[in-house]
């Protein structure tokens, strides 16, 4: 629902006093400015040298040259990434001063459409505006097209504005009061929310067995919460980024508070959840969730998710801090926090529980210049991952040649996967790149990129299946020798288009101490790699098999040569309907239709969409070029569901601009696009599924790489 007030920007504080602007460089600005989404600068030097904007006291202080050529350029305040709805009619309420009479030019544009501009006079003797702005019915969606508000100054020979506290108002509700005028804009540092004490307001218990005490050990005010009665069964209520329904083996005995209308003015915001923890007689959980539970739970269109604080706490501890990062969905509409315990005994007591800024949205950030970098120079990647192991066989390489001539790919994906002790694994990478050496022929001659990706089962099954990587420094170590092996062995090696350093990464626990976590360990072996052959693309996906939504949590890393790499899974009780209870060998199981309506959401092509955005976002916002290395549907999903799904699928990644890799063939039967909806039929038919025939349409528009 838009708010009556949709913008407050240039507030006092918003800009750092004595930073200035000359003509022709875009001021770097500061985390509050950049907060409130607003850019500053004049174009083309030459025409308007000693033009400057000067930011003093919370205002913007244009000067205009002295000389003023025939045709100046304007002097621009820029507020972007500002979505108006279309056909509504707002009031813009700003002060401002100048030192002679004139006026302000300026205009609302949505990204691909025409500019609709104003011009609003401007007078020495006065200093509060008030000026209608209407935005008219163009074409595309509001979420497709966010706009552009900006003024600017221009042919005024040495005249100078003053401009802050801009303000627009839904004109419905001209005389309202205004929300949110009086915070000065969200910064680093902020804390959003606090509770503490016996203070918990809006808390409540499910089931009973929260209370507010003084604990008699130390006197400290805090919640308590026994795990005592029946407590709650079954579905934590929570889903998977996939979607699936987590269940827990315990009961669950938990403390909760609705925050979503607070916490709306943050979205996109990363977060920093913090809150002291302890406990008695606590048990081990069986599964990672359980045991202490400290969790943000979302709302958004398309599905309901959470970020969890995994943890192994158990037995009788003392206080204990936790913090961990999160950043509220760009698209939440509803936000609970929970604290509890989900295990069948023992208590857990809770304190000082705060919520601070740590890092602005991504859509705020000033964006690299240039354009991504991408690594090829053909128009578009288009591909197959595999389920080759062993590529330099002949089997293996028959199966390379057989995709690029009968199916037309221009990029495949060669797995290695990391298990055993380090001396057996080592010894199996070399078997592997001594067959992957042997392959590049076979490549070359068929015009086909290959990607090099890393799976691992290197894991503690013993503790929530966390990476070894993040619990014991040695294989963190030992995961960048690899690739550093890797990479010196096919430096400048053209076939190899990319090197993927991890695939679907379980990071579930905090890392222990000396440990990196998933971005650390990312940026480190990146590095590495860029060191050895600088010239290699590398690919990174988000961390915790996270799906769209990891790319809310994901930070560009430092390194060269990335390309960000996306799973795309959705809606997934349509991609995987009746997986598990095929390879349970079931004999039925419960049929999906897409398009669909699904626990009373919708699913087409525009929910597709949504579900991307977090992807989209990190897409525009870093300069990044993504692939969607795997995405798919199971064969025998209802109807003709499959060939609709990957059909809205692609069409979205082509029209984003994104490469893409179908998962999976040749792989396991239920992905074969072959195949048609009998799952017990493992006989490709006579004529071309739906499936088959659309992706070689595709595939036909691959332009090969030549080496």
């Amino acid at each position: 629902m838009l708010k009556k007030l949709i913008l407050v920007t240039m507030a006092m504080g918003l800009f750092a006093c004595g930073e200035r602007l000359c003509a022709g460089n875009l001021l770097k600005s500061n985390e509050f400015s950049k907060a409130a989404g607003w850019d500053f600068y004049v174009e083309k030097a030459s025409a308007t040298a000693g033009s400057e904007v000067q930011f003093d006291e919370g205002k913007a202080v244009i000067t205009c040259a002295k000389k003023v050529p025939k045709n100046p350029v304007a002097i621009q305040v820029t507020r972007k990434n500002l979505d108006l709805v279309p056909g509504t009619k707002y009031v813009v309420r700003f002060k401002a001063k100048i030192s002679q009479a004139g006026g302000i030019h300026g205009a609302y544009r949505r990204q691909g459409e025409k500019m609709q501009p104003f011009f609003w006079t401007i007078l020495p003797e006065k200093t509060d505006y008030e000026y209608p702005l209407t935005v008219k019915n163009l074409s595309g969606t509001q979420e497709e097209r966010p706009g552009i508000l900006f003024f600017f100054l221009g042919g005024l020979d040495g005249r100078t504005l003053s401009i802050w506290n801009i303000r627009i108002y839904d004109a419905a509700h001209p005389d309202s009061e205004p929300v949110e005028t009086a915070e000065a804009p969200a910064r680093i540092g902020d804390v959003v929310y606090s509770v503490s004490g016996d203070a918990w307001p809006g808390w409540t218990a499910k089931p009973a067995g929260c209370e507010k005490i003084v604990n008699a050990a130390d006197n400290t005010k805090c919640v308590r919460i026994s795990a005592a009665g029946t407590g709650e069964s079954g579905e934590l209520g929570n889903r998977d980024v996939f979607g699936k329904v987590a269940k827990a083996h315990a009961t669950s005995f938990l403390m909760s508070a609705a925050v979503g209308d607070l916490m709306k003015k943050y979205r996109g915001y990363e977060l920093e959840f913090e809150v002291d923890v302890k406990g008695k007689n606590v048990p081990a959980g069986l599964k990672t969730w359980e045991g202490v539970s400290v969790s943000a739970n979302y709302g958004t269109d398309s599905l309901n998710y959470n970020h969890c604080y995994y943890n192994d706490f158990s037995g009788t501890f003392d206080w204990k801090n936790i913090r961990y990062r999160i950043r509220i969905p760009r698209d939440m509409n509803a936000m609970n926090l929970n604290l509890g315990l989900i295990a069948p005994s023992g208590e857990v007591f809770f304190n000082h529980l705060k919520l601070t800024i740590t890092d602005i949205p991504f859509s705020m950030k000033e964006k690299p210049e240039g354009k991504p970098y991408r690594g090829y120079n053909l128009p578009r990647l288009r591909g197959f991952g595999t389920g080759i192991t062993d590529p330099g066989s002949e089997k293996g390489r028959k199966t390379i040649a057989m995709l690029g001539k009968d199916w037309n790919v221009n990029v495949i994906t060669l797995w290695f996967t990391q298990k055993g002790s380090f001396s057996d694994c080592d010894a199996r990478l070399d078997k592997w790149m001594d067959s992957v050496e042997k392959s590049l022929d076979t490549a070359k001659s068929s015009r086909v990129y290959l990607i090099l990706k890393f799976g691992s089962c290197w894991r503690d099954v013993q503790h929530g299946n966390h990476g070894l990587y993040y619990e014991k420094p040695e294989y963190a170590d030992h995961f960048v020798q690899q690739w550093e092996t890797v990479a010196k062995r096919f430096k400048g090696r053209r076939e190899i288009y990319a090197f993927e350093l991890l695939n679907e990464t379980a990071v579930r626990l905090q890392p222990a101490p000396g440990c990196p976590d998933y971005q650390a360990l990312m940026e480190r072996t990146a590095q590495a790699v860029n060191r050895i052959d600088p010239d290699r693309t590398i690919v990174v996906q988000p961390e915790e098999w996270w799906g769209t939504r990891g790319f809310e949590k994901l930070k560009p890393l430092k390194a060269k040569n990335i390309v960000y790499a996306v799973h795309f899974y959705a809606p997934f009780f349509i991609t995987h309907q009746g997986v598990d209870s095929f390879l349970s060998h079931e004999t039925s199981w419960m049929s999906y239709r897409y398009p669909g309506v699904y626990q009373g959401r919708t699913w087409n092509r525009e929910t597709l969409r949504h579900d991307l955005q977090p992807v989209i976002d990190f897409q525009k916002s870093c300069n990044a070029q993504i692939i969607v290395d795997e995405f798919s549907c199971i064969r025998w999903a209802l109807g003709d569901s499959r060939y609709v799904l990957l059909k809205d699928m692609i069409d979205l990644y082509e029209k984003l601009g994104w490469d893409w890799t179908y998962h999976a063939y040749p792989e396991w039967q239920g992905w074969d696009p072959r195949l048609g909806s009998n799952p017990w039929n493992q006989k490709p038919p006579a004529v071309p599924v739906q499936t088959e025939t659309m992706l070689k349409g595709w595939f036909q528009k691959n332009e090969k790489p030549v080496f």
